[in-house]
């Protein structure tokens, strides 16, 4: 998946950073409510809209959110609720995100002929990901930004009393 390398990243997100493990319960929780109110919205929007219907958006869209942290994590595909006869989107979801080898399985049937079934046929290998990834490379500079924006209005808001 994507991440973002704090260690490589620009001096004010390695700040951002390393205000937030100096800061106390109240601040963080200012920060990630930040975070969540303005940021999840949109992280499901775009999640939404690249699955643009069908299994994938089914398997993908449930439980897309922004968690805080230090820095906050974005996530999709998290429900644990069964979508038909057993498919959980938390279990399932990489088949549909990057797709599976076209493997064959040798089958019996019942008068004993053998034949090949193709069971991965339907999801097709894709490598780089075809909702999430794409999501994510789009939107990571934008929450990174708004992140560090969120870190530096509620260290200012605390020094001024403003709470």
């Amino acid at each position: 998946m994507i991440a973002i390398d704090v260690g490589r990243a620009p001096a004010e997100l390695r700040a951002a950073v390393l205000a937030m493990r100096q800061a106390d319960a109240e601040i963080r929780r200012g920060v990630s409510a930040r975070m969540r109110g303005e940021m999840n919205p949109v992280w499901k929007a775009e999640v939404t809209q690249r699955a643009a219907g069908g299994m994938a958006a089914r398997i993908l869209s449930p439980g897309a959110r922004i968690t805080g942290g230090n820095p906050p994590q974005i996530i999709a595909a998290s429900s644990r609720r069964a979508i038909g006869r057993g498919l959980v989107p938390d279990r399932n979801w990489a088949g549909y995100e990057y797709g599976a080898n076209d493997s064959t399985r040798m089958a019996t049937s019942a008068r004993g002929k053998r034949y090949r079934r193709h069971v991965m046929r339907h999801l097709p290998k894709h490598g780089e990901g075809r909702v999430l990834e794409p999501a994510a490379r789009e939107l990571l500079p934008r929450i990174a930004s708004y992140w560090t924006q969120s870190v530096i209005k509620v260290f200012m808001d605390a020094a001024e009393g403003k709470g």
